[in-house]
């Protein structure tokens, strides 16, 4: 069960996109339609009532002519949010990102981890 914490980066990440969205003009009737979702759907995902899904986000970001990361740049996790929650939050965007991609590129990825995590063995 996630922590109040935990919520709060769903809330903020919500916040993030409705700002960005809002910025260009374009309406949550729009972001339904481009995610085939319905505009309450985006309600919920702006105010982190439902998570925002990661291939969701880069599909948004992607139609606003920007990065994915742009939703994340101005997110802290908050003062009380601890390690594990900060973690939980890191894996399961990284994980919604890997299952985006085709089986080869997530292959390949995996073989550069294990080399560099290899590599950082071999320094340390």
């Amino acid at each position: 069960m996630p922590t109040t914490e935990t919520k709060d980066f769903y809330k903020l990440l919500g916040a993030a996109v409705r700002r960005e969205r809002k910025s260009r003009g374009v309406s949550q009737d729009a972001v339904a339609s481009l995610l085939g979702v319905t505009f309450q759907q985006i309600q919920k995902y702006e105010s982190g009532t439902n998570r925002y899904p990661i291939d969701a986000l880069v599909k948004v970001a992607e139609s606003f002519g920007i990065e994915a990361s742009v939703f994340f740049r101005d997110l802290t996790p908050g003062a009380d949010m601890t390690k594990e929650d900060e973690i939980s939050a890191e894996l399961f965007l990284v994980s919604r990102y890997f299952r985006m991609l085709p089986a080869a590129q997530r292959k390949a990825h995996v073989y550069y981890l294990k080399m560099l995590s290899s590599l950082q063995r071999q320094a340390a």
